[in-house]
């Protein structure tokens, strides 16, 4: 008996010492997960009202959450609403809230939050870069130039749970606008309390979506920690315990860092992808940049047409591009063959539209050098992107210009960040750009070339171009087709942006990181359905 107490002795002791060694460590699970993601500058204000950057906008589209939202197919949800109703002239959106919302504070949200938030949008005081996206609400325009009060906004809310939006005209794209910054909501009392520092710091951030900004989770120059919405009242509830957007001051090898393990996922250069593919990470593509030349109208000597006509008619397009990655296609036309008219194909209902200008190119120089009181081109320099493809391209660029006209063209490489500040500010002569496609529609495209668009490529400023461009946005159906093309071949033979060829952007996740939604056109990212596995 006495030996037999000793053996259950020596088992219980043993039952004992098994628990610290991990006998019974609980195994993490993807909603205990951080997922790591690296941004390249800190973002200035996280005001949905008026932030007007890649970084900013998918910090936004991570902590807050509009009327409706877009899912991993890019399909139309139910966000903050649960339901709507589309009158039958396609003019007026009623939007039913879902029951119990909240914001990250606990505090209860209403429709009168959503009618705020789209006042501030398109109020001339707040000054929003992203006004004229909400263009089609009812008297949003005059509101914004300052004819009209805000609250003759048409966006109301007849009781606490419903949002009704009327449109000045049907408006196909008006669901994929409200899952944008500028139609998320905004408290009135938070704003106005935040004294003009709404956005800008941790404590001056109240948000409604999956993820919010703690206070103190805000590290100036460090990192950025989104930590799930406790009070969150999405159909689907998030998967990973949080995201840290990891602050750098230089650009970083994502794919290395990916492979490292120093981050979770993010946009890989091109030249990366075999990199990628042989590490078996998982890859996300899309067709939607166009690279080109862009040539700035409002410089002193390529202010002139004639001249800007010669540089670009003496282009061999073949000879070029002869060079480029398997990955990337000849460009002839502005919009892509993707680009939709009422789920028509937009190339097939109105044709090819070239490159009409076919003067001989020494003719339309020295005629444009007349013009400008010049007997030579002065030397010119080329800002472009310091990847091997676009420097290939410039390379023989020159040596084709340099034929023509016997002046010097400089190459500048610089970062993908420093060419995009360039051309926002006017600060270049000529330069190979990427031009980002904003939507399906032709107006994804040409809509960059109006005269209030930010990165405006060539600084192109036509009244005639603008009013059609507006005129298309009241109106975008199969029988504008005709009109849509004579606006695509307005740009074309001005000269201000010659398309070069088309190319896939490259997202990258881990390998044990999977159901991340990377979102075309605008380039955001959502983390919320992201699910990472521990590795051993």
């Amino acid at each position: 008996m006495k030996h037999l107490k000793s053996i259950i002795s020596f088992v219980l002791i043993l039952s004992v010492l098994c628990i610290p060694t991990g006998c019974s460590k609980k195994e993490k699970t993807p909603q205990d997960s951080i997922i790591n993601y690296h941004i390249t500058y800190e973002p200035e204000t996280l005001d949905p009202q008026i932030a007007d950057d890649d970084v900013s906008d998918m910090i936004i589209l991570n902590i807050y959450e509009g009327l409706v939202r877009l899912n991993g197919n890019d399909d139309i949800i139910g966000g903050a609403a649960e339901t709507w109703d589309i009158s039958s002239d396609n003019k007026t959106y009623t939007f039913h809230l879902r029951n119990g919302l909240r914001w990250s504070n606990g505090e209860e949200l209403t429709s009168s939050d959503f009618v705020y938030g789209f006042q501030r949008s398109v109020s001339k005081q707040t000054n929003s870069p992203t006004a004229k996206t909400l263009f089609s609400i009812k008297n949003a325009e005059q509101i914004n130039s300052g004819s009209a009060s805000v609250e003759s906004l048409g966006v109301t809310s007849p009781d606490k749970n419903t949002v009704v939006i009327e449109l000045e005209y049907p408006d196909s794209e008006i669901l994929t606008t409200l899952t944008t910054p500028p139609a998320m909501p905004c408290n009135k009392k938070f704003f106005e309390n935040s004294v003009g520092q709404y956005g800008r710091t941790d404590d001056k951030i109240l948000s409604n979506g999956a993820y919010c900004i703690n206070e103190g989770k805000w590290a100036s120059g460090e990192n950025i920690f989104l930590s799930k919405n406790e009070y969150y009242k999405g159909h689907n509830k998030p998967v990973p315990a949080g995201v840290k957007l990891n602050i750098l001051q230089e650009t970083p090898d994502v794919c290395q860092s990916i492979i490292d393990g120093d981050t979770d996922c993010g946009a890989i250069k091109n030249s990366d992808l075999s990199k990628a593919q042989n590490e078996k990470l998982n890859l996300t593509a899309f067709d939607d940049t166009i690279h080109g030349i862009s040539i700035n109208s409002e410089n002193d000597v390529l202010k002139n047409i004639n001249i800007r006509h010669a540089l670009l008619s003496a282009i061999d397009k073949n000879k070029l591009l002869k060079n480029l990655d398997d990955d990337c296609e000849p460009a002839d036309e502005l919009i892509p063959d993707s680009a939709e008219i009422e789920d028509n194909s937009y190339r097939k209902l109105a044709g090819h539209v070239g490159y009409a200008v076919d003067e001989d190119p020494s003719s339309l120089l020295n005629r444009g050098l007349a013009e400008s009181d010049l007997t030579s081109l002065p030397n010119l320099t080329i800002l472009c992107s310091d990847d091997e493809n676009t420097q290939t391209v410039v390379s023989n660029l020159i040596e084709t210009w340099n034929t023509l006209t016997g002046a010097y063209f400089n190459k500048k490489p610089m970062s993908a960040g420093e060419l995009g500040s360039r051309i926002k500010s006017g600060s270049y002569q000529i330069a190979i750009t990427t031009l980002k496609i904003s939507g399906t529609t032709p107006l994804g495209t040409l809509e960059a070339f109006t005269s209030t668009a930010d990165n405006n490529p060539g600084a192109y400023h036509s009244d005639e171009y603008d009013s059609m461009i507006n005129d298309l946005r009241k109106s975008l159906t199969k029988e504008s087709a005709e009109k849509v093309k004579e606006a695509e071949s307005m740009i074309i033979n001005s000269s201000v942006f010659y398309p070069l060829y088309t190319q896939k952007r490259y997202y990258a996740s881990a390998k044990n990181v999977r159901n991340v939604i990377f979102h075309p056109y605008g380039g955001d990212i959502d983390f919320m359905t992201a699910v990472k596995k521990e590795q051993s």
